[in-house]
């Protein structure tokens, strides 16, 4: 992809003879100026590196990107994918010699095919600019000024972003069997105090009451592995809840299993919102907007137009 868009830039720059006419062509003064600033910036070395350090650590979380914005992710699946995804950036920093490497090797390749020069930025005495690391081969450098620092700072964005003490909705992973077995008594008495955080929708009148009942679902959640039932998340979970015997843990997984994880929806709601009531359908009703937007979000849905007519 890299070389390509090179050859399309140098093809503004310098265009040919058009293949049919076998006349001269040009573009015009402005997009060959802003081509040829494009095309020097990618013909840089320290451009080069730097793309292909961003483009092969970012692969990393596009899927946690994607997957965000679906609609059908609880928030215990959203912590499972988070944390491998926060894990697997640590694991890139830890093993940064090893990546780099191969990162490199990627450099060099496509600069040896647009004969880009691999070489360094010069060092001196002061630089105020830019960073001065003093290295001994180029590689050396540019894993200590390029891959190093910019996966330091997306580990501490992630980290800062889905930080789980700023989140009272990472508690409800916990409740889900496997995770709830493995807690302490602290870390449940703790978690007590986290849910009662919605104490107008629970039954209990205090946090303590709230403990007794996680105390009691830890006990159940064990019974239920002796007997082989699991329960993969939110979801499963809430199906295998007793809401006699438990009232408060089925109202929290119910809430667990609705909370939204982002606000993707809600976003996408005002985008088609904005879609379908335009200038020229300023005076539309309630109704008839209320009945456009439903269809325009469930555009999916397969409509039979005989059964609305006889209805």
């Amino acid at each position: 992809m890299y070389t390509a868009v090179v050859e399309c830039l140098r093809s503004i720059v310098n265009p040919g003879i058009d293949e049919n006419t076998q006349d001269e062509w040009s573009w015009d003064a402005q997009t060959k100026i802003t081509a040829q600033g494009l095309l020097a910036t990618m013909m840089s070395y320290h451009f080069l590196v730097t793309f292909i350090c961003v483009r092969a650590v970012l692969q990393t979380v596009k899927p946690l990107a994607s997957k965000l914005q679906k609609h059908d992710l609880d928030v215990y699946d959203t912590r499972t994918l988070i944390t491998d995804r926060v894990e697997r950036v640590k694991e890139m920093r830890e093993g940064v010699d090893a990546e780099f490497e191969t990162w490199y090797e990627d450099c060099k390749r496509i600069a040896n095919e647009l004969q880009i020069e691999e070489k360094v930025p010069r060092t001196c005495g002061r630089q105020t600019q830019r960073t001065n690391i003093g290295s001994s081969t180029p590689q050396q450098y540019y894993k200590c000024t390029v891959a190093v620092p910019f996966l330091d700072h997306l580990s501490t964005e992630l980290n800062d972003r889905f930080n789980k003490d700023d989140s009272v909705a990472y508690a409800f992973g916990c409740l889900v069997p496997k995770q709830m077995v493995t807690l302490s008594d602290s870390e449940i008495q703790k978690l007590s105090s986290e849910f009662f955080f919605w104490e107008s929708d629970l039954q209990s009148s205090s946090s303590q009451d709230l403990l007794g009942h996680l105390l009691e679902w830890k006990r159940a959640c064990g019974k239920l592995g002796e007997k082989g039932i699991t329960a993969a998340n939110l979801l499963d979970t809430y199906r295998i809840a007793d809401g006699d015997i438990f009232p408060d843990i089925k109202t929290l997984l119910h809430i667990g299993c609705t909370l939204p994880v982002t606000s993707c929806e809600a976003e996408r709601s005002f985008s088609g919102l904005r879609r379908i009531k335009g200038y020229m359908r300023n005076t539309m009703n309630e109704d008839r907007l209320s009945s456009l937007a439903l269809m325009h979000l469930h555009h999916a849905r397969t409509i039979n137009a005989s059964e609305i007519c006889q209805n």
